[in-house]
C-alpha cells in the first residue's frame, strides 16, 4: 500500500504540470466558444462596460482573488484545485477577451490590451504561481505571497487611476 502511494505521488509531480497546461488551454476554448454562444447579450454589455470607469471592487477581485483563492489551496497542500482555479480563470480571461473582439471588430486589439490590462499583466505571474505550486512539494517561502499580492495590488492601481480612465476617455 505504501509503494502505491509513492506511485501516486510520483505520477501526479510527473503529470501535474501538463495537467495545468491542459486546464489552462480548456479554459481558453471552452471561454471562447462560450463567448461565441452569447454574442447577443455580450456584446452591449461589453461596449457598455468599456465605456465605463473601473470599480476598485471589481479590479481588487480580479487581480487579488486568484492568489488568495491559489494560496488558500496551496495551504490546504491540496494542490489539484489549482487545475480548477487555472481553469476558472482562463475561461473568465478568454470569455472577456473574445467579448471584447466581438464588440469592437478591428479595432477590438486595443481595445482588449486596455480593458484586459490587469490580466495580462498578472497571468503570466499568477500561472508561474500555479506551475511552483502545483507538484505539491514546494518549499514554503514567506515572501513569496506578500510579493505577489503586492505586484496585483500596484496592477490594479495602475489600471484604476491611467488605464480605465484612458480607455473610457476613448470610447467616449
Amino acid at each position: 500500500m505504501r509503494n502505491f502511494k509513492g506511485l501516486r505521488r510520483f505520477k501526479w509531480r510527473t503529470s501535474a504540470p501538463w495537467l495545468l497546461g491542459i486546464g489552462w488551454l480548456l479554459g481558453i476554448v471552452l471561454g471562447g466558444l462560450s463567448a461565441a454562444q452569447a454574442e447577443d447579450v455580450l456584446v452591449p454589455l461589453i461596449r457598455d462596460g468599456a465605456g465605463r470607469y473601473a470599480s476598485v471592487v471589481g479590479l481588487l477581485a480580479t487581480t487579488l482573488l486568484p492568489f488568495l483563492l491559489s494560496a488558500f489551496a496551496v495551504s490546504l497542500s491540496e494542490p489539484w484545485l489549482l487545475l480548477i482555479i487555472s481553469t476558472c480563470k482562463a475561461f473568465s480571461f478568454a470569455f472577456c477577451a473574445f467579448g471584447v473582439s466581438l464588440a469592437f471588430g478591428p479595432s477590438g486589439w486595443l481595445v482588449r490590451f486596455l480593458f484586459l490590462f490587469s490580466d495580462l499583466c498578472l497571468i503570466p505571474l499568477l500561472y508561474l504561481y500555479w506551475l511552483r505550486h502545483i507538484r505539491g512539494e514546494c518549499r514554503h517561502i514567506p515572501w513569496e505571497l506578500p510579493l505577489c499580492l503586492s505586484a496585483a495590488l500596484a496592477v490594479g492601481m495602475v489600471d484604476y487611476w491611467f488605464i480605465s480612465p484612458f480607455l473610457v476617455s476613448i470610447m467616449n
